[in-house]
């Protein structure tokens, strides 16, 4: 890894959500997030982003859900480079640069996308940046695989390649269709867990009842947010 990247890993968000749903058992559930911002960065990266997120503290309870949540906002890219020598015109001109995010169990793949719907180009290359997106993603993983997510420290990593994107379009022989990102955002892990209620030390219900699906709603609110400010 470079130096360059090395100094980016070190920006681990310390940041920790914990929030108690009610229940009409005799557990409370429990919600606990980790969270790691990936600052935008020109694609290809020359080598995924490797990042580390605390695995589950089993001494809090017993662990009943866990969600990776994925949000990716890009600045995309459409290339267009025309050989022909004279103006030429095109239609639906699309950049998908691959991104993919590896973790203990899984590996989540999804795009940055840029579309120029129409225009013409000169003789060379001719770029249309600017086009901004966000994408968000909730990641379950199953039971049989909670024992990877307990305990000691997580290695995780983000990759955005745009070597190995798609690039299309609609245009005369001669004119070539390419692309590029610039890529951020944010990964979570998101622990649901159930303690004993009522027993001294564990947090009390909340009067009203949550949802998982609200809390990373709320979350990825937050998330784009706390951007904006910055």
């Amino acid at each position: 890894m470079n130096s360059a990247l090395k100094a980016l890993t070190t920006l681990a968000s310390s940041s920790v959500v914990a929030m108690a749903l009610a229940s009409e058992s005799n557990a409370a559930t429990m919600v606990q997030m980790f969270d790691y911002d990936i600052p935008e960065t020109a694609t290809p990266f020359p080598e995924p982003f490797d990042f580390t997120l605390p695995g589950f503290d089993s001494a809090l309870g017993m662990l009943t859900g866990i969600t990776i949540q994925t949000t990716v906002n890009s600045t995309g890219i459409v290339s267009i480079f025309n050989a022909t020598g004279t103006n030429q015109d095109f239609i639906n001109a699309t950049s998908a640069v691959t991104l993919t995010v590896t973790a203990p169990t899984t590996t989540i793949n999804t795009t940055a996308t840029a579309i120029e719907p129409s225009g013409t180009v000169i003789p060379g290359q001719n770029d249309f940046p600017g086009q901004m997106g966000t994408q968000v993603s909730n990641t379950i993983i199953e039971p049989g695989d909670f024992g990877a997510y307990i305990g000691g420290m997580l290695n995780l990593s983000f990759m955005a390649n745009a070597l190995a994107g798609s690039y299309s379009g609609t245009a005369p022989s001669g004119v070539f269709f390419g692309g590029s990102a610039n890529v951020g955002g944010n990964v979570a892990i998101i622990y649901t867990y159930e303690v004993e209620d009522n027993v001294p030390g564990n947090p009390p219900r909340t009067p009203e009842p949550g949802t998982i699906a609200g809390l990373l709603a709320i979350g990825a609110t937050g998330l784009a947010s706390r951007r904006r400010k910055s």
